[in-house]
């Protein structure tokens, strides 16, 4: 996809309707295990990484994974830092009633790109981009359905 940073959807212009949700699975602590022959503690590196906003919000979500590429402590804590940053809240997917209005025609877009996006009623405001994921065009009523995450 491209990036089209002058494709907006605007609400209250080129966007009828915006019905936000949010997705993905939730784990707020890692328990990891990096390369190494057995268990022990001393054959292998381990390592957690939390987040206590995320656990405050949705309670504690644990997953453990063992990543074989991790070779020492450093290396092992950076990538379960990495992993809690990425799992710890759900992404928003945003499902909009787009309008064949400038700046953002129904031709100017397709799936994969990614385009602008401004809400001003809900999500307390976003203006941002997001990724075209899915897009279907309803002639009855004149709108394309896009979903944006």
């Amino acid at each position: 996809g491209r990036t089209l940073p002058n494709v907006r959807l605007m609400e209250g212009h080129n966007m009828a309707t915006a019905e936000p949700e949010e997705q993905g699975p939730i784990i707020n602590e890692w328990l990891t295990a990096g390369a190494g022959n057995g268990w022990a503690s001393w054959s292998r590196p381990y390592a957690t990484a939390r987040d206590e906003t995320s656990e405050t919000r949705y309670g504690l979500r644990q997953a453990t994974e063992v990543i074989s590429n991790a070779r020492n402590q450093a290396a092992l804590e950076a990538q379960t830092g990495l992993q809690v940053a990425m799992s710890a809240t759900p992404y928003v997917a945003v499902g909009l009633a787009a309008i064949n209005l400038p700046p953002a025609r129904f031709a100017d877009y397709d799936v994969g790109d990614e385009i602008g996006v401004e809400l001003h009623s809900m999500m307390d405001g976003f203006i941002g981009m997001r990724r075209v994921t899915g897009r279907e065009f309803r002639p009855r009523d004149g709108v394309c359905e896009v979903v944006a995450v």
